[in-house]
């Protein structure tokens, strides 16, 4: 794990991945399907919009996928077909101008979602983080920025913002995986847990895949990474 010499923050190393990259703005004049749907609350709905998406032009698609939030009935017999079905249903609506820059999912039993969200106010544009349960407004590790985030301010927003009840110690990803490895979970299914995305940073999501086996690499000894055999796959590659 190499040290942020500036931040202090650690960070994976991956000489394909562009750190300084930064998105040009959050309100493109002509957004993208992506940042469309990323309007969208429900994990299950957007998945099934990009998927219609595929397939059919935008005017034929489900008016019930796309709308942003359901009403109560629907919301509640949506997630009667399966518990699943709930992610992010229950997110607080976005403001008025605010847009999500980034979506983390856990492979929970309800889906649960977090949302990073940034809104543009007085020449500043500032940062937020909704959870479906949190009362309270997290801690951001960057409040505001003149500009949009690099790829690099990106990652240490998600690894350092917390909770207001200190639950989330560790960021909004790497204190599930800790949980996930409390609880006694293999590493295959610590790293399909916790997945990251965004309408905005393309490489966010490989970054955290080359990150996560860092941690990995970092927080088991050597014996319990060759009971597990996470790594046997690739290490056999190299022989």
């Amino acid at each position: 794990m190499k040290t942020d010499p500036e931040t202090g923050h650690e960070h994976a190393t991956d000489p394909g991945i562009d750190l300084s990259y930064r998105p040009d703005t959050y309100w493109p004049d002509d957004p993208a399907y992506e940042l469309l749907i990323s309007r969208i609350k429900g994990k299950k709905r957007r998945e099934m919009a990009r998927a219609l998406h595929q397939q059919c032009d935008i005017p034929n698609l489900l008016i019930f996928l796309h709308r942003e939030t359901l009403p109560e009935s629907e919301r509640s017999a949506w997630g009667r077909i399966h518990p699943s079905f709930m992610g992010g249903e229950y997110l607080s609506s976005l403001l008025q101008g605010e847009v999500e820059i980034a979506c983390i999912s856990l492979a929970s039993t309800t889906a649960d979602q977090i949302s990073v969200r940034a809104r543009p106010e007085d020449g500043w544009i500032h940062y937020s983080v909704a959870d479906e349960y949190a009362q309270e407004p997290f801690a951001m590790a960057i409040p505001k920025s003149r500009k949009p985030l690099t790829l690099k301010r990106m990652i240490e927003q998600i690894n350092s913002t917390e909770d207001a009840a200190g639950d989330l110690y560790s960021g909004l990803v790497r204190t599930f995986w800790y949980g996930c490895k409390d609880g006694g979970l293999p590493i295959e299914e610590i790293a399909r847990f916790v997945d990251v995305d965004s309408a905005f940073y393309p490489e966010l999501a490989d970054w955290f895949g080359g990150f996560f086996e860092e941690w990995v690499r970092e927080s088991y000894d050597e014996d319990a990474l060759e009971e597990d055999g996470y790594f046997s796959d690739s290490d056999s590659d190299d022989d």
